[in-house]
C-alpha cells in the first residue's frame, strides 16, 4: 500500500509539474501578448499624434491661404472704390488731376545731370530789366 501511495504521489507530482509547466508557458505567452499590445498601443498613439499634427498643418496652411485671398479681395475692393471715386468726379477735375500729375513730373522729374545744373548755377546772371524776384525764381527753378 505504501508503494501504491508512492506511485499515486509520484503520478500527482508529475501531473502537478506538467500543469505548472503549462501555467508557466501560458503566463509567458500572455506576457508576450501584453508586450505586443503595449507596442501596438504606442504605435497607434504615435500615428494619431502624427495625423493630428498633419491636420493642424493643413488647417494652418488653409488659414494662411484664406487670409491671403481675403487680403487680395480687400485690395481689389479698395482699388474699385478708388476707381469709382475717380469716375464719380466730373471730367474737368479728372483732366485737372492728370494735368497736375504731368506738371509735377515735368517740374520734379528732371533728367538733367547734376554737373550741368551746377555749371548753369555758376554761370547764372541777372538779365537786364529782370527783377530780383524774377531772378530768384529762375535760380530756384534751376536748383530744383
Amino acid at each position: 500500500m505504501e508503494k501504491e501511495k508512492e506511485i499515486h504521489v509520484k503520478k500527482y507530482d508529475d501531473i502537478f509539474e506538467e500543469l505548472q509547466k503549462k501555467v508557466n508557458l501560458r503566463e509567458q505567452e500572455l506576457n508576450e501578448q501584453y508586450e505586443r499590445f503595449e507596442e501596438q498601443k504606442q504605435k497607434v498613439k504615435a500615428l494619431e499624434e502624427q495625423q493630428r499634427a498633419e491636420r493642424e498643418e493643413r488647417l494652418r496652411s488653409k488659414m494662411k491661404e484664406m487670409d491671403k485671398k481675403r487680403e487680395e479681395e480687400r485690395e481689389i475692393v479698395k482699388r474699385e472704390k478708388e476707381l469709382n471715386q475717380m469716375r464719380s468726379k466730373p471730367e474737368n477735375l479728372r483732366q485737372d488731376y492728370k494735368l497736375l500729375c504731368q506738371k509735377l513730373k515735368e517740374r520734379f522729374d528732371r533728367k538733367d545731370h547734376s554737373h550741368i545744373i551746377r555749371r548753369q548755377l555758376e554761370e547764372v546772371k541777372q538779365n537786364p530789366g529782370e527783377t530780383k524776384k524774377g531772378f530768384a525764381e529762375r535760380i530756384g527753378e534751376l536748383a530744383t
